[in-house]
């Protein structure tokens, strides 16, 4: 999937849309594995890379000084939310580890 592996992905996607593609981004998989897993994973990770790809070719033509076209939109995700702190924390443990979380946490105050 795109973000995976070496391979500079945005600069050839960036490339690509610089000399005029407008058409899908899309994969193909070859992988045994994922073509024997249930659909609904492959396809949600497969999506998140797609999104991910797109993400980072929009800053590679932003950077480069050019921005993608009307007639091809990539993804742009919002901001991400200003950190206000923590209200909440929940820890899951079997018995025997609570002990231990539980001291770990009470040296904390």
């Amino acid at each position: 999937f795109p973000g995976q592996g070496d391979f500079d992905l945005a600069r050839f996607t960036a490339r690509v849309i610089e000399s005029g593609y407008t058409g899908p981004l899309s994969l193909e998989i070859f992988n045994d594995g994922f073509r024997a897993a249930p659909t609904a994973i492959p396809a949600a990770d497969g999506h998140r890379s797609l999104l991910y790809l797109e993400e980072l070719t929009r800053a590679r033509l932003a950077r480069d000084g050019r921005a993608p076209g009307a007639d091809q939109p990539l993804f742009a995700p919002p901001a991400p939310p200003a950190h206000v702190g923590f209200q909440f924390i929940e820890f899951a443990v079997d018995a025997q580890a609570a002990a231990t979380v539980g001291e770990w946490l009470g040296r904390g105050g």
